[in-house]
């Protein structure tokens, strides 16, 4: 049984994924004359690590909740073809309300 246990109502923010690289020579003959116009180990490393890096980076930022504002969302749609809408906000409940000249009250 795992030591961490999120309840089903909690959503994952990040998958986790893990990254296998493996080596895979099909002519040991031709490796070895690759092997000789291969730039150093430590540079061939160092691209393998960072694109490592740059993958993880896309998975995180694709599944990063949206930031700042999203899309304006038209009234009507929120409206609901009601002329007042209340909206419960820290254990207040306020009004908005659409006007006959397409104003926007918000009261408390």
């Amino acid at each position: 049984m795992s030591s961490l246990a999120l309840p089903l109502s909690q959503p994952r923010e990040v998958s986790r994924r893990r990254l296998s690289l493996r080596r895979v020579v099909i002519n040991p003959q031709a490796g070895e004359a690759q092997r000789r116009d291969a730039p150093a180990p430590s540079q061939s490393a160092m691209r393998t690590v960072k694109s490592a890096v740059a993958r993880l980076e896309a998975l995180v930022r694709d599944n990063r909740p949206a930031s700042g504002q999203g899309e304006p969302v038209p009234l009507d749609t929120l409206m609901r073809g009601a002329t007042t809408l209340p909206i419960l906000h820290n254990g207040e409940v306020y009004t908005l309300r659409k006007t006959r000249y397409g104003k926007l009250i918000l009261t408390k």
